[in-house]
């Protein structure tokens, strides 16, 4: 969108960033065709406003460092949020005391690590000024660069980098405009954890190995004993073999008597729960006429007191 004289539709344009002669060579800024005469229409710019969640229930939670105030939130109740894993929400509630801290509702849980944001449009307004320029041929005619440098064509506009190459002023830097490092706390998932039932159902080479990782410390000290020959093999005596099966075969026994042991009290438990469940199934109407017996009495007797008290 540009500002300038009305022109007719579909008129082509070229646009160049510097016509003077002096310039070795020039580039396209840009091309393109006009397409309407209309200076009632908006032109947009997309704004990416970044939240993150401080405080999560099921599917509502808090977000912190989107707005400023109470006043920004309640101008975008009812905007659709999302976040970078996909997940739609909407704003709802500003928090009463809280710098632009808000209520939200999500499809789905989300995570502390999560990052919210909310895309917007901004306005932008094009500078409502043109300089028209009948021909380009004007004051063509110099000697050297030099005086082309001291005397330029005054119906050209300077752009605003060749004004401040000749006043000497450097570049304004508008510090919200800097990047800034991002500085994310690395995530950390909970580990796996299989139940002893599938886990003996896997097969070996899928289940885990529970194995602990040595300090180098001991492995140094192992190696070194295996290289000056001090860590001796361990030969058992025929006596001990027969201690050692022995010891093995006991406490086989012992394990397998603790595994009936348990199945057995398991199979009592469920015998005790069955007879339980077909008592209460004998009784229950006994039960339930007794109770409507007892209800029917307090209710007899309550009314009865009310009307002693009316008389």
């Amino acid at each position: 969108t540009m500002w300038g004289p009305v022109t007719a539709p579909n008129t082509g344009f070229v646009a160049f960033q510097d016509i003077r002669s002096r310039q070795s060579g020039f580039r396209i800024c840009a091309s393109g065709v006009l397409l309407e005469i209309d200076h009632t229409s908006k032109v947009v710019k997309k704004l990416k406003l970044v939240g993150e969640p401080y405080k999560i229930f099921k599917n509502t939670c808090f977000i912190k460092n989107m707005f400023n105030s109470e006043l920004e939130v309640a101008r975008y109740e009812g905007a659709a949020l999302r976040t970078v894993s996909g997940i739609r929400g909407m704003i709802k509630k500003a928090v009463s005391k809280g710098k632009g801290h808000f209520r939200a509702t999500f499809e789905d849980k989300l995570l502390l690590s999560d990052i919210v944001f909310c895309r917007t449009w901004v306005p932008v307004e094009p500078e409502k000024l043109f300089n028209p320029v009948q021909s380009l041929l004007e004051n063509r005619n110099r000697k050297t660069e030099e005086e082309e440098q001291a005397q330029i064509n005054p119906n050209l506009m300077k752009t605003v980098g060749q004004i401040r190459s000749e006043l000497g002023m450097s570049i304004p830097t508008n510090q919200d405009s800097v990047y800034r490092p991002i500085e994310r706390q690395p995530r950390r998932f909970n580990k796996l954890k299989i139940p002893g039932k599938l886990e003996a159902n896997l097969p070996y080479a899928s289940r885990p190995k529970q194995l602990k990782a040595k300090s180098k410390k001991s492995r140094d000290t192992s190696w070194r004993n295996n290289l000056a020959g001090t860590k001796k093999a361990v030969v058992l005596s025929k006596h001990e073999k027969k201690v050692f099966t022995l010891l093995q075969q006991l406490s086989t026994v012992r394990k397998d008597k603790i595994k009936k042991r348990v199945q057995k009290r398991k199979e009592k438990f469920m015998e005790r729960q069955k007879q339980k469940l077909k008592e209460e199934q004998k009784f229950s109407p006994y039960k339930k006429e007794e109770r409507k017996r007892k209800f029917r009495m307090e209710g007899l007797a309550e009314k009865a007191k009310k009307s002693k008290m009316q008389q």
